[in-house]
């Protein structure tokens, strides 16, 4: 089931009262999951050498950006990687002739979510080159 039609039956059950406050729960879930996914079939799958601006959804403090930071130290194709201040936006250089594989980066973001242990998600949404 696509996501606009798991929203139209959750309004639907909604203003008819037919489903429960759990699954209204359940239902609010697997769409956020589904809009999670939709977001990242549409990024890069490699990184080739150059600087990217990511976007990051789930940041709610500072130490989720060092909690990053920390992940990604060790992926020696990276050369650097630096958050905006106030913005959650990453920066990242990869350094020439190397290339960074996305689930490098997305087991650091869920790694860095494991160790902050916030109850949010840390999840890439859009990876940009930036020349």
């Amino acid at each position: 089931m696509d996501r606009l039609t798991l929203s139209a039956a959750l309004i639907l059950a909604s203003a008819l009262g037919a489903w429960s406050a759990e699954t209204r729960r359940e239902a609010k879930q697997r769409i956020a999951e589904e809009s999670s996914k939709d977001a990242q079939a549409a990024l890069p799958r490699l990184l080739n050498a150059g600087r990217y601006r990511c976007v990051v959804k789930g940041i709610l403090c500072e130490a989720c950006k060092r909690a990053i930071l920390r992940e990604l130290k060790p992926i020696k194709e990276l050369q650097s990687a630096k958050f905006e201040p106030d913005e959650p936006v990453l920066w990242l250089s990869v350094a020439k002739g190397k290339t960074v594989r996305l689930s490098r980066l997305n087991r650091a973001m869920r790694f860095a979510t494991e160790k902050i242990a916030l109850g949010n998600e840390l999840v890439l949404v859009e990876i940009r080159y930036s020349p």
